[in-house]
């Protein structure tokens, strides 16, 4: 009985790796390990630019969610003033 070598988080009794990694483990096997490199870097991995343009998008929303709430706010008080 040991833990996951890929994940190191759940115990294993046959085999090395977990239900999970042992999917990702083949996954790997069919693509390579170059190929599964390159796509986890595109996909996963973000640059500053890329996270500062994730931080300038979740600012925007967040500031138009705040605007709609004080819409709602001003609609409300506007209702109870009729």
């Amino acid at each position: 009985m040991w833990n996951c070598y890929l994940c190191d988080e759940v115990t294993c009794y046959t085999t090395y790796f977990c239900k999970d990694c042992n999917y990702i483990k083949r996954i790997l096997q069919c693509y390579g390990r170059e190929e599964i490199k390159d796509i986890i870097t595109k996909v996963c991995i973000r640059n500053k630019q890329q996270r500062e343009n994730k931080v300038d998008i979740l600012k925007k929303k967040l500031d138009n969610q705040k605007l709609d709430h004080l819409k709602v706010k001003l609609i409300d008080a506007e209702n109870e003033l009729d």
